[in-house]
């Protein structure tokens, strides 16, 4: 048996594209361009020890998970914890700060061209559609942050989300920090 010590050139090749799309984050750039980016966040306080005695929040559930290059992500406990099947029809919507709503569709209604869905599968994998994962600059292998609620909502954080929502509690100039 023969041991090859030629450097695997995928990933290389991969670790030479998270540090080009890094760079392109706005939060890497000038001072200046992190605070336009992160302008119409809401920048709420850190917790503080007296926060953190208190009883966990039980109405909000969270999962981290790494979406692959077709959209599907490993959420079956978050799925069960919101009552979500498989074959149940879910609807994906990305709003204006590029945060990921996904709800389960009731039969009655019809899904339109705006709000694209898929079924889950049944191993309990969730397919963001590609039209989601593009208007929230989502790339595969990306570890999203999912924080289901006691309303049926699962919300989508990408990686450029939850730096925008935490840069403000590092930022030396910044009052919370």
């Amino acid at each position: 048996m023969q041991i090859s010590h030629e450097p695997d050139v995928r990933a290389n090749e991969g670790a030479e594209r998270m540090r080009h799309d890094i760079a392109d984050w706005p939060l890497v750039g000038s001072h200046r361009s992190r605070r336009a980016a992160s302008a119409d966040l809401v920048r709420l306080p850190m917790p503080t020890s007296a926060d953190l005695q208190r009883q966990p929040d039980e109405s909000v559930h969270y999962a981290v998970t790494s979406i692959d290059n077709r959209g599907r992500m490993a959420a079956a406990t978050l799925l069960h914890t919101l009552g979500w099947k498989p074959g149940d029809l879910i609807k994906f919507t990305v709003d204006s700060q590029r945060l990921i709503t996904a709800t389960r569709i009731t039969p009655p209604q019809r899904v339109g061209d705006a709000a694209p869905s898929r079924a889950i599968r049944i191993r309990g994998h969730l397919n963001m559609p590609a039209t989601a994962r593009h208007r929230a600059a989502i790339a595969p292998g990306d570890r999203l942050l999912l924080a289901a609620d006691n309303t049926g909502t699962l919300r989508i954080f990408s990686p450029r989300m939850v730096s925008l929502l935490l840069r403000p509690h590092f930022d030396p100039q910044s009052p919370h920090s």
